[in-house]
């Protein structure tokens, strides 16, 4: 297992540890290390791809929840 691969799983631990609130916070970080295993050419799994969408998707939902209407 790679130190990248270390890196990741230790980070899913954290988002599935976060509060469902404040979880798409982690999402930059996660990005960042799909980025990092794509350039080594490591795999990285269908699963961990859905999540970084998903928490993309909160990202951009908790970006209007406090928007004045």
């Amino acid at each position: 297992m790679t130190s990248l691969n270390v890196q990741l799983n230790g980070l899913l631990l954290e988002i599935r540890n976060a509060r469902p609130e404040a979880r798409y916070r982690l999402q930059p970080q996660l990005e960042r290390l799909i980025g990092q295993l794509n350039q080594n050419g490591e795999p990285v799994t269908e699963a961990t791809r859905a999540l970084n969408d998903e928490l993309r998707y909160e990202a951009i939902e908790a970006q209007f929840e406090n928007m004045p209407v």
